[in-house]
């Protein structure tokens, strides 16, 4: 009934580097270069998002991934 935002985090500790993001039904990927994204979802809305990640770049940290 509300849209959400959510924050997706490569890995559980942000080790990983979230390269691009490629939303389904879509041809062109969106960069990011970052160890977490942020996502808004309408009210009842879904999508399957393939994204491709460069594993074991970062440092592991306890740090929150708010972008």
């Amino acid at each position: 009934l509300r849209p959400r935002e959510l924050v997706l985090q490569a890995g559980g500790y942000g080790e990983h580097t979230v390269r691009s993001v490629t939303i389904e039904g879509s041809s062109r990927p969106t960069a990011v270069g970052d160890r977490a994204l942020g996502v808004r979802l309408a009210p009842g809305a879904g999508a399957r998002l393939t994204l491709e990640v460069e594993r074991y770049c970062n440092d592991p940290t306890l740090a929150f991934p708010w972008p």
